[in-house]
C-alpha cells in the first residue's frame, strides 16, 4: 500500500514537471516565430498585407454600445412575460387540474386559464392584460406583482 503511494506521487510529480518543460518551450516558441499569422501573403506573384486597422483602437475613438429603446422594452417584455408566466403558475397551483397561459399580442397579453376535458385542452376563461403590466412585473416586488395579477384576475372573472 506504501508502495503504491509512492509510485502515485513520483508519477505525479513527473507529469507536472513535463508539463512545465513543454510550457517553457512553447513561451519560447512563440517568441521565435512572433504571430501566428503572416502579416503579408504571396498570392499568384501579389502581395497582400494584412489590415489591421480594425484590430487598433483608439482611446478617444471609442464608442460606448447603449441599446436603444426598443430593444431596453423587448428585453422588459421578455423578462416580464417570464415573470407573469411564473406568477400565474404560482396562482394556478392552488387550482389543481387548472392552469394558466400567458401569450403575447402586439397591444396586449392574452391570459387564459385552461382544464383537460377528456383529452381535449379548454379553455375556462381569458382576459386581455394591459402590455406595461409586463415592464412592471420587472420593475415590482414579486409579491407586491402576484396581488395586482391576482387582484386584475378577479375583476376579470377568474375565480381565484
Amino acid at each position: 500500500m506504501a508502495g503504491e503511494l509512492a509510485l502515485y506521487a513520483v508519477s505525479a510529480f513527473t507529469l507536472f514537471a513535463i508539463a512545465k518543460l513543454l510550457d517553457g518551450s512553447r513561451a519560447q516558441s512563440t517568441d521565435k516565430y512572433g504571430d501566428e499569422f503572416p502579416d503579408e501573403i504571396e498570392i499568384g506573384g501579389e502581395v497582400r498585407r494584412r489590415d489591421q486597422s480594425n484590430l487598433r483602437s483608439d482611446a478617444n475613438n471609442a464608442t460606448i454600445a447603449t441599446q436603444s429603446d426598443a430593444e431596453r422594452r423587448s428585453v422588459a417584455t421578455r423578462d416580464g412575460l417570464a415573470i407573469l408566466r411564473d406568477v400565474l403558475s404560482d396562482v394556478a397551483f392552488t387550482r389543481p387540474g387548472k392552469w394558466f397561459k400567458a401569450d403575447p399580442r402586439p397591444d396586449h397579453v392574452l391570459i387564459r386559464l385552461n382544464y383537460r376535458d377528456q383529452g381535449k385542452e379548454l379553455t375556462e376563461r381569458s382576459a386581455k392584460l394591459k402590455l406595461d403590466a409586463l415592464s412592471d412585473a420587472v420593475q415590482m416586488p414579486r409579491d407586491q406583482f402576484r396581488t395586482r395579477i391576482e387582484r386584475s384576475l378577479k375583476r376579470g372573472g377568474f375565480e381565484i
